[in-house]
Formats: C-alpha cells, structure tokens, sequence
C-alpha cells in the first residue's frame, strides 16, 4: 500500500510483475527454461544459466520493466 500511494502521490506509473505469468518447463542446478505469458504478448523456451525460483522472478521482472519501457 506504501508503494502504491507514493507512486499516486508522484503521479508515477506502478508495474507490478505477475507470478501465475510464469510456466516452468524445467528447472535444475544448471539453470531453467521457462514461458512468460502478458496477456497481449508471449515469450517462450526463455533459459537462464541461474539456479533458484528467485531467478526465474528476477527475469520476470526484468521482462516487465522492458515490457513497460516498450509500451510507453
């Protein structure tokens, strides 16, 4: 609620990136691949080379900012 109402306050843009826009396909040590689904583009067969669930968000996240960037 913080986050939300400063960016009110500044009268920016918020982006939040959304988790259920993830599907693992796989997962190991040595890294996953994974889908990202927005509801107007996909991406697919992304790989990262990173263990960890937390990477796989990290992308997520990354993706929504270019995302945002492009549609602005």
């Amino acid at each position: 609620d913080v986050i939300e109402k400063t960016a009110e306050d500044l009268h920016a843009c918020l982006m939040v990136a959304d988790p259920t826009a993830i599907h693992v396909k796989s997962s190991s040590i040595g890294g996953s691949i994974f889908d990202v689904v927005f509801p107007d583009e996909h991406f697919e067969n992304l790989e990262i080379e990173l263990a960890g669930d937390h990477q796989i968000m990290n992308a997520l996240l990354a993706l929504t900012a270019l995302k945002a960037m492009k549609d602005h």
